[in-house]
């Protein structure tokens, strides 16, 4: 990348209010551009979890009205049309070489944004994968000058030929330190199985439940720690899990920890790390940010072969694949960590071996280029 790549000003917007592996990319990512030379900006709603972060972080994170989505109509209406008008205002003060839209919704908002007439660079960065934004890619997909997604699976799923893959950055400690024996050396008792996921159906929290089910009734002594928030999208599916943990008898061996931002210590707290996504509630899974994270905390980690997971994970030696739906194989797995600490080391260890290609600065090169990239063609390949 040439030097002259860093001076590139870039406005990164984000219109989630939540806080997820997402909005944590988005900061992530931002963070290590500007350690680069990028002259960032990231705009996130106010008082939004992002916001907050940012000036923690020293960010700067200047004001634009983000569209709030109402059932009225002509609400929503002017709630874009005040985005217009305040992205362009901004636009006009700091001069941005290329926007950055992270997210369906932003995606959307900046469409209407090109139509306007503002003609700037874009590049989208997806997040959700639902069949819907298939279709709304096809309408909308001609704005942005670069799509750039987490893992091969996506970049199929969405078959636009403008995508970039690069992985989800992380911030890896300085010295993560060896492994070896220390899983070796836990005292046998309760093996802790942990998942990290909002609780949204697409994250298969269920499947995991019925292993779980399965373990207890061959009398093992597992828990289950469930970490996430209830999904606003599917908020009933919080309902039905507690529902099904009181109606299997499971109330002694799993429960509910709510969020936390503290992941990598939580995940210490655990023998086994689940990542349990499914394919048929939507896209694949991105890019699966569970996994890495469980190899930043040096614990084993078992996934759904779909989506990203199945790229970055190589079964046996950095993790265990399972398939999607399959509370039986789940539940073969689990025991077989159980059963086995020499193997649960050994995939520790693997997950340790495979972190720095997700090393922050590394990944922000890679996305530097794309940034550049998309500066670089302007509106010549529209």
């Amino acid at each position: 990348m040439e030097d002259s790549v860093y001076k590139l000003r870039v406005l990164w917007i984000n219109a989630s209010s939540s806080w997820g592996g997402a909005e944590i990319s988005s900061l992530t990512m931002v963070r290590s551009l500007v350690d680069l030379g990028f002259d960032c900006r990231l705009c996130a709603p106010p008082g939004s979890y992002v916001d907050l972060r940012c000036q923690e972080y020293g960010i700067e994170c200047p004001p634009i009205d983000i569209p709030t989505l109402k059932t009225n109509p002509i609400t929503t209406l002017r709630s874009i049309c005040r985005f217009i008008q305040s992205t362009r205002a901004l636009c006009q003060s700091i001069r941005p070489d290329v926007i950055v839209g992270h997210g369906e919704r932003t995606h959307v908002y900046l469409a209407t944004l090109r139509l306007t007439g503002t003609l700037i660079p874009q590049l989208w960065c997806p997040v959700q994968h639902w069949q819907i934004f298939r279709v709304i890619y096809r309408l909308i997909g001609w704005v942005p000058q670069r799509f750039v997604v987490g893992s091969n699976s996506v970049r199929r799923f969405y078959s636009i030929p403008k995508t970039v893959v690069i992985p989800v950055p992380f911030e890896l400690p300085v010295s993560l330190g060896s492994l070896n024996g220390r899983l070796n050396e836990k005292p046998m008792g309760t093996f802790v199985v942990g998942i990290f996921a909002r609780l949204n159906r697409v994250k298969g929290i269920h499947v995991l439940i019925k292993a779980v089910a399965r373990l207890r009734l061959e009398n093992l002594p597992v828990h289950l720690l469930v970490f996430g928030e209830r999904s606003s999208i599917d908020p009933r599916y919080a309902d039905e899990l507690e529902m099904m943990v009181e109606a299997g008898g499971l109330r002694e061996c799993v429960t509910f920890r709510g969020f936390t931002s503290e992941v990598i210590d939580a995940m210490r707290q655990c023998d086994v790390i689940v990542s349990c996504s499914l394919p048929r509630f939507g896209g694949p899974e991105s890019f699966g940010r569970t996994v890495v994270e469980a190899w930043v905390a040096g614990v084993p980690v078992i996934a759904t072969a779909v989506g990203g997971p199945a790229e970055s994970v190589e079964h046996g030696r950095n993790g265990i694949l399972v398939p999607a739906e399959d509370p039986i194989a789940l539940a073969q797995s689990i025991q077989l960590l159980i059963e086995n600490r020499e193997l649960a080391s050994r995939i520790a260890n693997g997950g340790r071996e495979s972190l720095p290609k997700y090393d922050s600065h590394h990944v922000a090169k890679l996305f530097g280029d794309a940034l550049a990239d998309c500066v670089h063609k302007g509106f010549g390949d529209l």
